[in-house]
């Protein structure tokens, strides 16, 4: 088992989602699912969506965290 740091993890998680949305977007294109109009705004905003969600977990990992580390109860 390695020992990850928080950053290193939250950097693999963001290229993970990210290639997966890059991914995605190459689907759509591809397939034909993409509308001429408002196209690349889509696909700003689908990356904006990805990001938010690889962050989502973290942001809710690290408030736990810190109510544990203040928690005078915790041992």
């Amino acid at each position: 088992r390695r020992n990850l740091k928080p950053r290193h993890a939250l950097i693999f998680v963001l290229e993970l989602v990210l290639v997966g949305g890059v991914a995605w977007e190459i689907f759509e294109y591809v397939a034909g699912l993409t509308r001429a109009d408002g196209y690349a705004l889509d696909t700003v905003k689908d990356m904006i969506d990805d990001s938010l969600g690889a962050l989502a977990p973290l942001i809710a990992y690290r408030i736990m965290y810190i109510k544990r580390l203040f928690d005078p109860t915790h041992e």
